[in-house]
């Protein structure tokens, strides 16, 4: 449209053309076009042409700031999904080390005849150890994916 617009403006014959009234009227002036003047046809033209101009940059404004809003929208779920994985990582870790610890407890609990339960304080230090173990893991593993880059601080952001 604003291509048509402009093209009009630029023919003198199409703008002279436009005044439809003034050559039923007085048919000799189609003939001679120079004869009066497209000054108001061209005032209206380019007042269409300027408000063109003014929604084409609203509608790219527009544009631009859903594109932006888009953007940022993306950013806050990556950085939820990031959170989400960081959770399931952390249960992860906990869970696999609790069940070393509850894999130990096991194999103490069952009632087979292994003469362990004769040692001396043998209870303490598998107590010690299947509490112990997962923490020190944890820990463990926690430091060495920070050393890497990886943090697994649960503050939601």
């Amino acid at each position: 449209m604003r291509q048509m617009v402009m093209n009009l403006l630029e023919n003198d014959d199409d703008m002279h053309m436009m005044y439809l009234t003034k050559i039923f009227n007085d048919p000799q002036l189609a003939k001679n076009f120079q004869s009066f003047d497209t000054d108001t046809a061209e005032s209206l033209l380019e007042v269409y042409l300027h408000d063109i101009y003014a929604m084409q940059s609203r509608v790219s404004l527009m544009l631009h700031n859903v594109q932006n809003t888009e953007s940022v929208v993306m950013l806050r779920l990556d950085t939820k999904r990031n959170y989400l994985l960081t959770v399931d990582l952390t249960l992860t870790l906990w869970t696999a080390t609790i069940s070393v610890s509850t894999f130990i407890t096991g194999c103490f609990g069952m009632n087979l005849n292994s003469n362990i339960q004769e040692v001396d304080y043998l209870f303490y230090i598998v107590a010690f150890i299947t509490v112990f173990f997962p923490i020190i893991t944890v820990l463990t593993i926690k430091k060495k994916l920070e050393n890497r880059g990886i943090s697994m601080s649960l503050n939601a952001k």
